[in-house]
């Protein structure tokens, strides 16, 4: 059995991460790419595990979702994550304040419109993608993440900014905010503010369940 399997903490992290440059970027943009996140293994258990796992909880019309909270007995929990979320906080800079909150596996279908626009009632998102690229059909605006750097107004309440994907549109386009489109790679991660606007790219994947396009989603607070 593997150290991570076992419990015992070990870096899961690419060894070779500029982390001085990642905190540098972040303090300036509220928004970071990290390329080659994890090491191989790890990024392709975390898909495995995504796709193989049998409670999925939340379901929508071409995604599903499985919610993983570290310190509830009744959600579903096991090492790697907690090396993801150990590592991130020991490294990251904006992160050694705050709490890991919460997180999510999304597996999307083949043809998916992926999560729509939205933020986050949190402080920083990590967002990590574990399929393959030779599994993704890419094209423009296709499979990544778009970021726009507003927040929602003050007076917005959580509906408002979470679940109002339509309001939520028509206030980027009053206020002509720009749109950071960041291109699907495999074991990319993406860290950004999670009060800025964000959604999913339309979702093509080739047939067949494996190919699936599947993110986490870490989020502090």
């Amino acid at each position: 059995m593997s150290n991570v399997l076992a419990g015992v903490l070990q870096l899961t992290f690419n060894p070779n991460i500029d982390w001085q440059k990642v905190n540098r970027d972040y303090a300036i943009n509220q928004i970071c790419v990290i390329d080659d996140f994890l090491k191989p293994e790890y990024a392709n258990r975390l898909k495995d595990f995504a796709l193989f796992f049998s409670k999925k909880e939340d379901f929508y019309a071409d995604y599903a979702a499985i919610n993983f909270y570290r310190h509830d007995k009744n959600r579903i929990w096991f090492p790697l994550l907690s090396n993801v979320v150990d590592e991130s906080k020991k490294n990251m800079e904006c992160l050694r304040r705050l709490k890991f909150e919460r997180g999510w596996a999304f597996i999307y279908e083949n043809e998916s419109n992926g999560v729509n626009i939205h933020a986050d009632e949190a402080a920083v998102n990590l967002n990590l993608w574990v399929t393959e690229e030779e599994s993704i059909i890419f094209g423009p605006n296709k499979n990544g993440l778009d970021v726009w750097k507003i927040y929602p107004p003050k007076d917005w309440d959580y509906e408002s900014y979470n679940r109002s994907p339509e309001k939520s549109a028509l206030y980027i386009l009053e206020k002509n905010a720009e749109r950071i489109s960041i291109p699907y790679k495999w074991n990319r991660l993406v860290m950004f503010n999670s009060m800025f606007f964000h959604k999913t790219q339309y979702v093509t994947s080739k047939p067949g369940y494996e190919n699936r396009r599947i993110n986490y989603t870490f989020l502090y607070k």
